[in-house]
């Protein structure tokens, strides 16, 4: 993993995966996310939690997330990308290697098989 500036980040191509710095000083970082094409001085990004389709405004995610607490099972879509928006000229972004992607993507695998391997699989 790699420590980039966003005059860096912005000439990095579609399909990085990344997370912003939240504290330098700490090492502490938000979201995963995928970058995709740089606009301008703002590019696309899909988070890797997910975006709920369905939600078109606060009150429907409010609303979302309210149906979740109960029970209620909603699917993230893992295409839908939207543009960052947050046009901060000093973030720092954690830039993640190949080997690094590669490494989260067995062991998320490995937590698959963990986790779920009792129950079968939910297709109808």
């Amino acid at each position: 993993m790699n420590i980039v500036d966003r005059q860096t980040f912005l000439l990095l191509p579609a399909g990085t995966v990344y997370a912003k710095v939240t504290d330098a000083e700490t090492g502490e970082f938000g979201a995963v996310c995928i970058k995709g094409e740089t606009v301008g001085t703002d590019w696309y990004e899909q988070r890797l939690i997910g975006e709920f389709t369905e939600v078109d405004s606060a009150d429907d995610r409010t609303e979302a997330m309210s149906a979740m607490r109960r029970g209620e099972s909603r699917t993230p879509d893992f295409e839908t990308r939207r543009r960052d928006g947050l046009c901060k000229a000093d973030q720092l972004f954690a830039v993640f290697e190949q080997a690094d992607v590669i490494a989260l993507t067995f062991r998320l695998t490995r937590a698959t098989f963990d986790a779920y391997r009792d129950l079968g699989t939910s297709e109808d």
